[in-house]
C-alpha cells in the first residue's frame, strides 16, 4: 500500500498560508445566475471570500501535492478516486481567511458599536428590562440591545488590524475607543461578456452577462480622486489573505508545509499563488486578553469569521431552555448568553462533486463574522477562553476544520448600569 492511504496521528506544528490572487477573485453569493435565466445575468461578489472555499482550494492542492509525492515511473496516481483518502483530506483543519498586510492579520469590524457620519462611536450592550418594558426577543432570558443614540450610524471600516480589536476586547472601555489601523472595504471589478454560439462560435444577439470580481491588491497604491470617488477606489494596501492549516497527519501536514504553487481559486478558475510560512505572531492570544480573562464575569464573543449553528442565530452547544452551555474546547466553563449583536444572515451552498453524490449543496444559514454575543460565567475560569483564540465554534465539527466560526473572546462589563455609552 502506497503512503497515500496510511493516516499518520502525530500532532504537527500549524502552518499558515498566504493566498495571493493574481486576478480579481470570483466569489459568488448565493442569488441566481445563469445563461437565459431571467434577472439572473449577473454574478455578484462577495465582500469576503467564505472558509470553504479556500478549504477547498488548500486541500485540492495538497491532493494534487500528494498525487505527484506518490507517482511512480513519472505517472501521478489521483488520490481524489480514493474514499478513504479524502476523508484524510477533510479532516484537515484549514483556518480562515483573514486579511493579512504588512505581516498583521485584520479582522472583521465588531458590530458591538457603531460609528457616525459626526465621527463619534457609541459601544452597544445588552441592558436588563426595566419595569414595565418589554421586547419581542426569541427567549425572555434575552437583554435587548441598547443604543444610545436615536440616529442613523455611519458606514464603518470593514476590518481592524488584530492589535486594534484585541485592545477593544481587552476592557469594557466603552466611548475610549479609536481604531487607528483599518482596512476598507475591497473594490469589486464588474466585467460585461457575451455569450457564445457553439456551433457558430459568434456572439449570441441579446445574451449579455456580467461578473463581479473581488479585487484584492497585491501592491500599494494610490488613484487620483478623479477616477474613483470611493475611498476604496483611491487607494489600497498590499494584502493577502491568510489561513492558519493543521493536522494530525504527518504527510498532508508535510506536504501543506511545502506548499508554494499556483493554484486555481474560487471561479472561472482564476489563478492565485498560495504560499506555506510561518505562522504571524497575531494568531496566538495576546497577553492583554489573557488578564482580561483572569478577572471578568462577562465575556464576549467575536466571530471572525461565519458559523454556522443548528439554531440559525442561536448556538447548539447552548441549552435551548436554560441559554447555559460550554463552547467546543471548554467543558469546564460554562457560559449564559444574556444578548448578541449580529447582522443579518448570510446563506452558503456550493456544488457537490462527491461520487454518488453529484449536485447542489443544500443552502445553509450563516451567522456574519463581526457578530458579538455576550455571555455570563455561571461556573469556572473564563481564562480558559484564552487557549480557544481564533478557535472555531460552529456545531459540527467539518465545519470547524473547514473554518466556520472562528472567535476571539473579550470582557464585557456585565454589572454596567446601561448596556452602552457613547464616545
Amino acid at each position: 500500500m502506497n503512503s497515500i492511504g496510511v493516516a499518520a496521528t502525530k500532532a504537527v506544528k500549524p502552518t499558515q498560508i498566504t493566498v495571493s490572487p493574481h486576478d480579481p477573485i470570483i466569489v459568488r453569493d448565493g442569488r441566481p445566475f445563469g445563461a437565459g435565466s431571467e434577472g439572473a445575468n449577473r454574478a455578484r461578489s462577495l465582500d469576503w471570500p467564505y472558509p470553504s472555499t479556500v478549504a477547498g482550494a488548500v486541500r485540492t492542492l495538497v491532493g494534487r501535492l500528494a498525487a505527484h509525492h506518490t507517482g511512480t515511473k513519472g505517472q501521478a496516481q489521483n488520490p481524489f478516486h480514493d474514499a478513504a483518502f479524502l476523508e484524510r483530506l477533510k479532516r484537515v483543519k484549514v483556518w480562515g481567511p483573514l486579511p493579512l498586510a504588512d505581516g498583521d492579520l485584520y479582522v472583521p469590524t465588531p458590530l458591538d458599536f457603531l460609528v457616525y457620519d459626526s465621527g463619534d462611536r457609541v459601544s452597544l450592550r445588552p441592558r436588563r428590562l426595566r419595569d414595565e418594558e418589554g421586547c419581542d426577543l426569541p427567549h425572555q432570558g434575552l437583554w435587548p440591545i441598547n443604543v444610545p443614540r436615536n440616529e442613523k450610524p455611519g458606514k464603518s471600516a470593514a476590518f481592524l488590524s488584530m492589535r486594534a480589536a484585541a485592545r477593544w476586547l481587552a476592557q469594557d472601555a466603552q466611548g475610549a475607543f479609536d481604531p487607528e489601523d483599518i482596512l476598507e472595504h475591497f473594490a469589486k471589478d464588474e466585467r460585461v461578456h457575451v455569450r457564445i454560439d457553439a456551433d457558430t462560435q459568434t456572439a449570441d444577439d441579446s445574451q449579455l452577462f456580467s461578473t463581479q470580481g473581488l479585487v484584492i491588491p497585491d501592491i500599494d497604491y494610490q488613484r487620483s480622486s478623479d477616477l474613483d470617488e470611493t475611498a476604496e477606489g483611491r487607494s489600497a494596501r498590499a494584502t493577502h489573505l491568510a489561513l492558519l492549516v493543521q493536522s494530525s497527519d504527518d504527510e498532508l501536514a508535510a506536504l501543506a508545509a511545502g506548499v508554494d504553487s499556483l493554484h486555481p481559486f474560487g471561479g472561472e478558475r482564476r489563478l492565485a499563488r498560495f504560499h506555506s510560512e510561518t505562522p504571524a505572531a497575531s494568531w496566538q492570544c495576546p497577553p492583554v486578553i489573557h488578564e482580561g480573562l483572569s478577572h471578568t464575569s462577562g465575556i464576549r464573543m467575536l466571530l471572525v469569521t461565519p458559523a454556522i449553528f443548528r439554531g440559525g442565530w442561536l448556538p447548539g452547544w447552548l441549552d435551548s431552555e436554560t441559554l447555559e452551555g460550554s463552547p467546543p474546547g471548554a467543558q469546564n466553563l460554562r457560559l449564559r448568553l444574556r444578548g448578541a449583536s449580529t447582522g443579518r444572515w448570510r446563506a452558503v451552498s456550493g456544488w457537490s462533486m462527491e461520487r454518488g453524490h453529484p449536485g447542489p449543496k443544500p443552502i445553509r444559514r450563516l451567522v456574519p463574522s463581526g457578530s458579538v454575543y455576550f455571555f455570563e460565567v455561571v461556573a469556572g475560569s473564563a481564562q480558559e477562553l484564552a487557549d480557544l483564540w481564533l478557535c472555531p465554534v460552529s456545531d459540527e465539527p467539518q465545519d470547524r476544520n473547514d473554518g466556520f466560526g472562528l472567535t476571539m473572546w473579550g470582557v464585557w462589563d456585565i454589572k454596567a448600569k446601561e448596556g452602552g455609552s457613547q464616545g
